[in-house]
């Protein structure tokens, strides 16, 4: 089950050529002849059309009304999702020490992790870990600012009016960097690595501390209620998500959110195939880039094959492939992650 060094190598050498084309260092490569197994150039049917609902009034501190049907839109996500909260979430920096298996040398992981408004102690919270592309770090998601629409975005803000609107129920979003930090310097983590990290620390930490729908901290239970947690990331983040989650941690997670990204497709579909495997549902395989993406023709391949090799994906039920107005950057991702958190848990 562990990942080649070679696999890994060429992931991060394809990982830094999106990098490269997205930072306009040069021009994508131009378009070749889609593969046998490409998708159709239209994305998925939405549940509803783009067209923005009516306002919400704010929920009182621990009221979950009944949610609206999903909407997806398609670009530039409304401004009222954009402007800050009055109910804001909390977000808390956490560290834990671990060991760099390539040089086995002790090193630290930083992460970054949301609570909802009005976070109660003895709660059970649906749980969403998130992953930052390359160069970034356990705060890209949740407190970095980006320019979306003309102005700088922390993405928390999207999850807190979400939230707030009563679109989605409050959840807990844990963002661990993808970088070890070892002196005043940081390297990358292997696949296997995160995968293990992820099962042995980072989740039963989030649910002892701070609450989910396992009975226990321990293995079994945290795969019991494993669809109560899905894992995501954009650009190398959504690498590791294919790799790190749906190829090695597949047990802990049913829900699975990849922007702009790629995975060993043959390699997952095998694993998928694979007996260890087949008895687990995907409650939900989200995939998503903009229409000017340079990763738009991976994550269609990727997304591609695997729903034509796994019948348990299921193209407008629980997998979705989806395109918005844009490019390899925030302004995509932060219309898709509202999208995807619609159709998860």
């Amino acid at each position: 089950m562990l990942r080649s060094g070679r696999g890994r190598v060429l992931a991060l050498l394809l990982a830094v050529l999106l990098l490269l084309c997205a930072c306009g260092s040069f021009p994508p490569p131009a378009p070749s002849a889609a593969p046998e197994a490409a998708v159709a150039s239209e994305p998925s049917p939405s549940p509803a059309p783009a067209t923005e609902p009516p306002p919400s009034s704010p929920l009182p501190t621990g009221e979950i009304r009944p949610r609206p049907e999903p909407i997806l839109y398609d670009d530039l996500l409304p401004e009222r999702y954009r402007r800050p909260c009055p109910n804001a979430g909390t977000l808390l920096d956490w560290s834990y020490d671990t060991v760099d298996w390539e040089t086995q040398e002790a090193v630290s992981r930083p992460v970054q992790i949301y609570l909802p408004f009005g976070w109660e102690s003895g709660r059970a919270y649906n749980v969403l870990v998130l992953l930052h592309g390359l160069g970034g770090s356990e705060q890209s998601w949740l407190s970095d600012l980006h320019p979306v629409g003309g102005e700088a975005l922390a993405l928390r803000t999207v999850l807190d009016n979400m939230i707030n609107e009563g679109r989605i129920e409050p959840l807990i979003v844990v963002c661990p960097s993808l970088y070890m930090c070892v002196g005043d310097g940081r390297r990358t983590t292997q696949y296997d690595q995160l995968a293990y990290e992820l099962k042995d620390t980072i989740l039963p930490y989030v649910a002892a501390e701070y609450g989910s729908y396992a009975a226990s901290p321990e293995p079994e239970d945290l795969a019991a209620a494993r669809e109560h947690f899905a894992i995501g990331g954009a650009s190398w983040g959504s690498y590791y998500t294919y790799e790190s989650g749906m190829g090695l941690s597949l047990p802990f997670f049913s829900g699975f959110l990849c922007f702009s990204g790629d995975g060993d497709a043959p390699w997952l579909s095998r694993i998928l195939d694979s007996p260890e495997y087949s008895e687990y549902d995907i409650a939900l395989y989200y995939a998503a880039a903009g229409t000017g993406d340079v990763a738009r023709p991976s994550e269609e391949r990727c997304y591609a094959t695997l729903t034509g090799a796994d019948p348990r994906l299921r193209e407008g039920e629980n997998a979705w492939l989806h395109l918005t107005a844009g490019g390899h950057d925030w302004t995509v991702w932060s219309t898709e992650l509202f999208n995807a958190l619609q159709l998860l848990f």
